[in-house]
């Protein structure tokens, strides 16, 4: 059984993604459908997504990295309300972070952090 069908389809997606950008003062027109259809494609509940890209959909919302962590919070929080869908948790939140660096445009800043680090490692060769 796929994501989208444990989460309980089409409305419960529609009613977290309303719930989690509700709060949002900087929607953009549509987004909600749009960002509903992406999550319904990326839960795996249909087999394409032809809207428009996710950095343009969510860039009013997930300026930034922590924007996008507290957007995954509402999501989930929204998605997995009742006890049959709280063991999802998991797998809701490793799969939207599969989808951060389309929602935001810039490095992460774990992935910063550890750069300097990479280039201290002794070369070979």
């Amino acid at each position: 059984m796929t994501l989208y069908l444990e989460l309980g389809g089409r409305t419960a997606i529609l009613n977290a993604v309303s719930a989690a950008l509700a709060g949002s003062e900087t929607t953009l027109p549509g987004t909600a459908e749009d960002f509903t259809e992406f999550l319904v494609f990326l839960f795996g509940g249909a087999p394409v997504y032809e809207g428009p890209a996710l950095h343009q959909t969510l860039g009013s919302v997930c300026r930034d990295h922590a924007g996008f962590d507290r957007l995954v919070d509402a999501l989930a929080r929204n998605l997995i309300r009742s006890p049959r869908t709280r063991p999802l948790d998991h797998d809701v939140r490793r799969t939207l972070e599969q989808i951060r660096c389309h929602a935001v445009r810039g490095p992460h800043p774990v992935a910063l952090s550890a750069a300097p680090v990479a280039s201290l490692q002794p070369r070979f060769g």
